[in-house]
């Protein structure tokens, strides 16, 4: 039954927030009923239906409020639990003893089959997505072991392909493998060293600037070009996985192919180079990349325009009345399962959250860091500059530092005042580094802050920390509304009182 009126917006109108709601409530309410006796959805591939769908539904119980898709108050709530249950049931383990890639020691990873035979990171991918965003302890272990296969089986090119370590890798299949493994770190996961190898295949993927219409999009392989903006979205949202910001040559380069080619209309193909009239994946590729980065609108034949009220005006105008949409060109078999799934993660913008890791710096040229909670005095702290990261993009008012509590929310305090000089160096310890150095000014301008002691030993609780080591945790967010974290130890003392001696 269709639960919401649909309607249509004429050309050139922005959707409505009303509408697009609208547009959501009706589009889940067909893809609820879409599912499968067994839990999954689709005839085939179902692991990949079944994992997009659960993301839908889980993003969209946290949009209505809800602290858990498995909250039984929650109406799809049940199609949730059996979705899971459905994926639990075809995981595959995979033993890599031994293997660096075994981050958490239990010498298993977890990988997908295809019915197709040949679409396991795929599938993979799109379930570790579907898992990580449950942000459910129960499924820790789970993450990270599909996560570990991710590691295990990057090619020496620095992408993925289909079946695993099976070179030349594509923009296809890597792009959906980085997207996995970003809500994998969102949700705690080890993603190893991947950045490295993907950093040199992002390098090989783009096309090079030299004056043709295919200049910074993305290739498919690195000797087949076949550039679009689909695989251009998923290199902009991989060079923010990297560390890259909107300042970075290659990523204006890649949004200047967007931008070229914002209205290229094609022919409902899959060898069509833009968005239009209606290519969903191609849509949700775009969305993922420029929303993970923090960019809201785009320089389209000398105009600014709005890439979401775009995509959310063609999505809500093409949406059919049962609440789905027409099958994208890319939507094989199950049709149009994933055409309505790549159109509700569009409208919902749903995309992990990107946070840019700063070196933070507990009283500078210090370690350890004492701090004493009778001290009625101040806590120096500076959040480290570097070539790649200029501090002064970070909104000092923004800022709390604290601990972490136990549903990964800070408990912290606000700045007493900030100013920029150079203080100290980044430093990011890997696992076997002591957590702090005596770091020392580099000549890179560093963001430095003061803290009351009391305000942050009373809000904390640090009292009950006494003579131990603890993490602080630093928050904020930078000018483009992107978050930051980092972390620094220090230890926790108390002042010993001196008894009278008579």
């Amino acid at each position: 039954m269709l639960l919401a009126l649909l309607v249509s917006i004429p050309s050139g109108m922005a959707a409505t927030e009303e509408e697009i709601n609208d547009s959501i409530t009706a589009g889940v309410a067909w893809l609820a009923e879409q599912q499968n006796p067994d839990g999954s959805w689709g005839i085939d591939e179902k692991v990949a239906h079944t994992g997009f769908a659960v993301l839908k539904l889980t993003d969209r119980a946290k949009e209505l409020g809800y602290e858990s898709p498995f909250d039984p108050e929650y109406e799809y709530s049940d199609n949730v639990t059996d979705g899971v249950a459905y994926m639990e049931s075809q995981m595959q383990i995979v033993d890599i003893t031994g293997d660096p890639a075994d981050k958490n020691g239990n010498n298993e990873s977890i990988k997908f089959s295809s019915s197709w035979g040949m679409h396991q990171s795929y599938n993979t991918a799109i379930a570790l997505m579907a898992f990580a965003n449950l942000h459910n302890s129960t499924y820790e272990e789970k993450v990270q072991d599909m996560t570990d296969w991710f590691i295990f089986t990057q090619n020496p090119d620095g992408g993925w392909r289909y079946t695993g370590v099976q070179e030349p890798s594509d923009n296809s299949n890597t792009g959906y493998v980085v997207l996995g493994l970003a809500y994998a770190e969102d949700a705690g996961a080890d993603v190893g060293d991947v950045r490295v190898g993907l950093n040199d295949w992002i390098n090989t993927i783009q096309d090079p600037v030299n004056g043709d219409a295919d200049d910074g999009g993305s290739w498919y392989t690195a000797s087949w070009q076949w550039v679009n903006s689909l695989k251009t979205g998923n290199l902009i949202f991989e060079m923010g996985f990297v560390g890259d910001d909107t300042d970075s040559q290659r990523m204006q380069d890649a949004v200047d192919y967007l931008e070229r080619h914002w209205n290229d209309v094609g022919t409902g193909s899959i060898d069509d180079v833009g968005w239009k009239p209606n290519h969903y994946q191609a849509m949700y590729a775009i969305m993922k990349g420029l929303e993970y980065n923090g960019i809201e609108t785009l320089e389209v034949d000398g105009s600014e325009v709005g890439w979401f009220d775009n995509f959310s005006d063609v999505i809500v105008d093409t949406q059919n009345p049962d609440g789905s949409w027409p099958s994208d060109p890319w939507d094989y078999g199950s049709k149009p399962i994933l055409s309505t799934e790549w159109a509700l993660l569009t409208l919902e913008k749903t995309t992990p959250i990107r946070v840019i890791d700063v070196s933070l710096d507990v009283k500078p040229s210090s370690c350890p860091n004492p701090i004493n909670v009778d001290s009625k005095g101040i806590i120096p702290i500076a959040i480290a500059g570097s070539e790649d990261f200029d501090v002064t993009q970070i909104d000092p008012a923004t800022v709390e530092i604290g601990i972490m509590d136990e549903d990964g929310n800070l408990i912290g305090v606000s700045p007493l005042r900030w100013s920029y000089e150079d203080v100290t160096c980044p430093y990011f310890p890997a696992d076997d580094d002591p957590c702090c150095i005596e770091n020392q000014p580099d000549g890179i301008t560093d963001l430095t802050m003061k803290f009351k002691t009391q305000e942050l030993v009373g809000t904390a609780g640090l009292e009950n920390y006494a003579g131990q080591t603890l993490n602080l945790t630093v928050t904020g967010m930078t000018v483009d509304d992107l978050p930051i974290m980092g972390q620094d130890c220090v230890r926790i003392q108390k002042a010993i009182k001196k008894g009278n001696n008579k």
